[in-house]
Formats: C-alpha cells, structure tokens, sequence
C-alpha cells in the first residue's frame, strides 16, 4: 500500500456536492495506491450535517465501506487533548488531527488555516 490519507469532512462535503476541485483523491488510482482513512468524527460530523439528503447518505455509507474507520479510542482522546489545549482547536478538529497524527496519515482538508499551527501534523499540500 502507498501513502496514508486521512480525508477532512469538508473534502467529503465538497465530493459529494460536486466542488471537489481535486476528483482524483476519490479516483480508481488514487484510492488502490493508498490506504485512505476515516475518523469517527468525520463520519459523525458528516452524517449529521444539515444539508445531507438521504441519497447523499446512503452514497456515503456505501463509500466508506472501503476505508479503514478509526474510532476514538482513549490515546487519541489523550492526543486531542493535548492539541485542543495547545492549540486552540475546536474539539471536532483537535480530534481529526490526533487521529491523523496517531495513524501517521497526511490530513486532507480545505481547513489548513488552522490546521497548519499543529506542528506534528502533516498536511496534504
């Protein structure tokens, strides 16, 4: 397996509304040449948007059978912490970035404004 990837939820907001500028993240290639991740955040954050309609949910579900969901378990809970206090991350966000720090995955998002003051986290371009 390539790289790892851990997707933002606004990158599946931005795929599944059509704005998604970069479709190759959720290409053939792309997506059988690395090992894309979910956090449970993503997934709870993203289902319970206010714009999903139930096609676009049953779409989601059915896409993220084919990654690896990672669920928050107390050593991401202890990492997020850390972030949160250091950093001043929303708790959803610290979250998703000590999910990504644990695993070792780049994180792909539209939010790198305030991901990129975690210093330990790396971010996809």
């Amino acid at each position: 397996m390539g790289l790892k990837y851990l997707y933002d939820t606004n990158i599946y907001i931005n795929f599944l509304s059509g704005i998604l500028k970069e479709d190759y993240l959720f290409s053939y290639d792309f997506l059988s040449e690395n090992d894309i991740l979910i956090s449970s955040i993503v997934r709870m954050e993203f289902l319970s948007h206010p714009n999903i309609k139930p096609q676009d949910e049953s779409f989601f579900r059915e896409l993220i059978r084919q990654f690896k969901i990672i669920p928050i378990d107390f050593m991401i809970e202890d990492e997020a912490i850390q972030i949160r206090k250091q950093y001043k991350l929303k708790l959803p966000d610290a979250i998703i970035a000590a999910t990504a720090i644990f695993e070792d995955a780049t994180l792909v998002t539209y939010d790198k404004k305030d991901f990129q003051r975690v210093k330990e986290l790396k971010l996809y371009r």
